[in-house]
């Protein structure tokens, strides 16, 4: 589903099985694709998504379309991100984080 930051629904996707027409992107890539299209007028677009739809490709091709993007990431969608290990004890304070970013996607942990 999408919405406007007020709360309106501006298009909804219904999963219904495989789709015949093959775009070469993930299910979830290509669900946010699909939905972000039906937008009109995109402006100042920011997007936000949870942990199913969120991989390092997604977030590269919005941010080629110049479209903020926000979302929780799994450890196996970091393209082999050099971050700190979850499983490494952390030596440092609570508030201790590590970030990697490619001059269009951040990731931090």
């Amino acid at each position: 589903m999408l919405y406007s930051s007020s709360g309106y629904q501006y298009a909804m996707e219904l999963y219904s099985g495989r789709n015949n027409e093959s775009s070469g992107m993930h299910l979830g890539e290509d669900c946010v694709t699909q939905l972000f299209s039906k937008i009109a007028d995109p402006s100042r677009p920011e997007i936000y998504f949870d942990n199913f739809f969120t991989c390092y490709n997604l977030l590269k091709i919005l941010a080629d379309s110049r479209i903020r993007a926000t979302g929780i990431v799994q450890s196996n969608r970091v393209r082999h991100c050099p971050l700190l290990n979850n499983n490494t004890p952390a030596k440092e304070t609570r508030e201790a984080m590590d970030y990697r970013s490619d001059g269009n996607v951040l990731i931090c942990r």
